[in-house]
């Protein structure tokens, strides 16, 4: 008895350990940034450097004056050195590194409530809340390859609107937060789409 346990611990705990072995294969695979496969097209965390000051050279270039869509990344500062891809409602990130000809960067971020709305739920299941959040930021247009600030400011994402209905999964209250995209497109649609 005391081996088949000891054997059920081992085993696990290898298992685990091939588990943890094979995502960080599969994480390297794909966000590798300095090994030989890695490529500017596969590659988007070069983008990020824009924010911390760098250019990144295999970037396009950004020409104002050459009609159509000029690709934006949206970039959000979270602590330290880290950052992130923001945004869902965002239709002009670029598809490779090769193609960005901008960043957006967002730093200094706070989350506003804005409304609290209370909700009955039907079947005496009691009530349930939505906390309506607004995302606050500073944000810079940068351009990818030589770090010119084209544009810069504070941007606002409001999130939509309480219904009068709504519908509350497994009864629980939610946050509904803004979208970067959504407000940023407003502001910038003039250097990220020119006509």
């Amino acid at each position: 008895m005391q081996n088949k346990r000891v054997l059920m611990i081992v085993g696990g705990v290898l298992g685990l350990a091939a588990l943890c072995c094979v995502g960080v294969i599969i994480f390297g695979y794909i966000y590798n940034e300095e090994g030989e496969n890695s490529s500017p097209s596969r590659n988007m965390a070069a983008l990020k450097d824009v924010c911390a000051g760098e250019t990144v050279a295999e970037t396009a270039v950004y020409d104002p004056t050459n009609s159509g869509t000029h690709p934006a990344a949206i970039v959000q500062h979270v602590g330290g050195n880290e950052y992130i891809f923001a945004s869902t409602g965002w239709p002009y990130h670029p598809n490779n590194v090769a193609e960005a000809e901008l960043v957006v960067c967002l730093t200094d971020p706070e989350e506003v409530v804005v409304e609290t709305c209370e909700y009955t739920l039907e079947g005496d299941a009691g009530e349930a809340t939505i906390t309506r959040v607004s995302l606050v930021s500073d944000y810079r247009l940068i351009t990818t390859n030589t770090g010119e600030v084209v544009d810069e400011g504070t941007v606002k994402a409001n999130p939509r609107e309480c219904q009068d209905e709504e519908t509350f999964t497994d009864n629980a209250s939610f946050n509904l937060r803004g979208d970067y995209g959504e407000a940023l497109e407003a502001l910038l649609k003039e250097y990220v789409e020119t006509p």
